[in-house]
């Protein structure tokens, strides 16, 4: 399975280097937009969840959280008290009938992904230069 990775030239890494140096605070900001572009997509993630399952009490969609460093964001789901999340997303293979066959082996999750991949780009990348301007006003 590929993973789905977002590439920023320069690389985030340069970025948070030099947002280092000009203060301690700057790197902390950078984890708030990283946060917020992942939050956007958890959002997504949860109303397409709801979409293709009913909810009963509700714990799946919650375990679709935003987690965010300076240096990535990312979109988890499933936990101890709902293991069944990546079976309804990946499927089975017949084993466990409660879950869809797996034939196409995704069911929301990164089909969320690919259709918010655009938008997020776009706002991701305006979040990044509201920061920049902010952080090197000159």
């Amino acid at each position: 399975m590929s993973k789905d990775r977002l590439v920023i030239i320069p690389p985030l890494a340069t970025f948070r280097a030099q947002l280092r140096a000009i203060g301690p605070e700057w790197p902390r900001r950078l984890r708030v937009v990283n946060k917020k572009a992942a939050d956007r997509v958890a959002a997504a993630m949860r109303g397409a969840y709801s979409q293709k399952y009913t909810r009963r009490s509700g714990r799946g969609e919650r375990s679709i959280r935003a987690l965010a460093t300076q240096g990535r964001a990312q979109v988890a789901f499933g936990s101890a008290s709902t293991p069944y999340m990546l079976g309804q997303n990946f499927g089975s293979a017949g084993r466990y009938p409660q879950f869809p066959f797996r034939t196409d082996p995704d069911h929301f999750a990164f089909r969320t992904i690919r259709s918010q991949t655009d938008n997020v780009v776009r706002e991701y990348g305006n979040d990044l230069d509201d920061l920049f301007r902010e952080a090197f006003p000159d």
